[in-house]
């Protein structure tokens, strides 16, 4: 018997990955990400339906990390992308998102 809990954050479709990726290089803007992002939350719903979940989540799809997206919405924090270059993972090294106080909290 395996035991699990739902916290309502699922995997992401390759297809939404895909339109983050094409969204951060420029290829398609704010709107066509949110229509992606719509289409694969309905189709989560209707699979969580299917299973007949006790509740229904959008598994997270528009959120961006787990905990800078609820700071940078906190007033006088903003989210930036940092000067230096973050660890290297995959062969990349992106400059990593994080965040700065810029007004009183």
């Amino acid at each position: 018997m395996y035991c699990y809990g739902i916290v309502g954050s699922f995997l992401r479709p390759a297809e939404l990955k895909q339109a983050r990726a094409d969204f951060e290089n420029g290829k398609i803007n704010k709107d066509e990400l949110r229509k992606i992002e719509d289409k694969c939350i309905k189709e989560l719903v209707e699979k969580e339906k299917k299973l007949n979940l006790p509740f229904i989540t959008d598994g997270e799809f528009r959120r961006e990390y787990w905990h800078l997206d609820f700071l940078a919405g906190i007033g006088g924090v903003k989210k930036v992308i940092s000067k230096e270059w973050s660890v290297k993972f995959k062969d990349s090294s992106p400059k990593a998102n994080t965040i700065i106080i810029n007004d009183k909290i």
